[in-house]
């Protein structure tokens, strides 16, 4: 993927004081459909080297896929103009939120893979009730104590999303994105 994508975040010297970072950056770029259609054709390209047979069919695909993908960028980046503040346990969405400017103005987790201290959990909390955020996002495996804890504690409504799917097809993908606009979208109250 990152022969053919920007990859946001990279870092020179990593040490353990930065938290679980990725030295290349965040790996999350799937969640960018603009992303995505570079992979897509990159792959068709490469396919058509295999199979050259079949160059048309794959080259029609990737392109298929890529204009779908872009309707949903110029569909939904105007409908998330007002989208209110989230927070997110982690940066997995960092490729979504910054494609369709989302406002995610804080992590309950301070640095990746670090698990939260109840001074940065009174922190965040203040700054949830400052900032009016009514949403939380997280992943399935980042579900427990202190998710519930701060949801809560915040009166958020926790929002549980995928960060990648099960299924094979294209539509799978397309699903996956489109529920996390709508759930952006959403004034919760």
């Amino acid at each position: 993927g990152s022969d053919f994508i920007q990859v946001i975040g990279s870092h020179g010297k990593v040490d353990r004081s930065m938290g679980d970072v990725h030295p290349e950056g965040n790996p999350h770029w799937w969640l960018d459909p603009v992303r995505v259609a570079s992979v897509a054709h990159a792959l068709a390209k490469r396919m058509t080297e295999l199979d050259p047979e079949h160059g048309a069919a794959y080259a029609n695909r990737a392109s298929l896929f890529a204009t779908q993908l872009q309707s949903l960028v110029d569909l939904w980046v105007p409908r998330l103009k007002e989208s209110a503040n989230i927070v997110t346990y982690h940066d997995s969405y960092r490729y979504l939120v910054d494609r369709f400017d989302i406002k995610v103005v804080g992590f309950i987790e301070p640095k990746p893979g670090v698990e939260a201290s109840t001074r940065h959990l009174d922190n965040l909390l203040e700054m949830m009730k400052e900032k009016n955020v009514r949403q939380m996002w997280v992943e399935p495996y980042h579900l427990g104590r202190v998710t519930s804890r701060i949801q809560s504690l915040s009166g958020a409504k926790l929002e549980v999303l995928n960060d990648a799917i099960e299924g094979t097809s294209d539509k799978d993908y397309l699903r996956m994105i489109e529920l996390m606009l709508r759930t952006a979208a959403e004034k919760a109250s």
